[in-house]
């Protein structure tokens, strides 16, 4: 998904000013930025606004490990059980 560098600013605003409970990064983005060193960066500056983040796409015991380490709130794919977004909470 592309999205116009208007359309980006506006979200970052968004998130920063406050608007947002939770940040879902995508399943294809975290992916893509796995082996970048400037994910974990990206993930620190997003939970200076949000402190729940949300990553899709999680296969492997390897990365759920890393994400847990830098503080994410909850983790999403194939390693796990479907649970209401209600109960996430209980389960961390």
């Amino acid at each position: 998904m592309m999205i116009s560098y208007q359309e980006l600013v506006r979200t970052f605003l968004s998130l920063m000013e406050g608007y947002f409970e939770v940040v879902k990064v995508d399943r294809c983005f975290f992916n893509e930025q796995v082996q970048n060193p400037t994910l974990y960066p990206l993930i620190a500056s997003i939970q200076k606004h949000c402190d729940k983040i949300i990553i899709e796409g999680i296969e492997n015991r390897e990365h759920m490990g890393l994400l847990r380490e830098v503080g994410i709130w909850g983790l999403q794919g194939y390693l796990f059980k479907s649970v209401p977004f209600k109960n996430v909470d209980s389960l961390l």
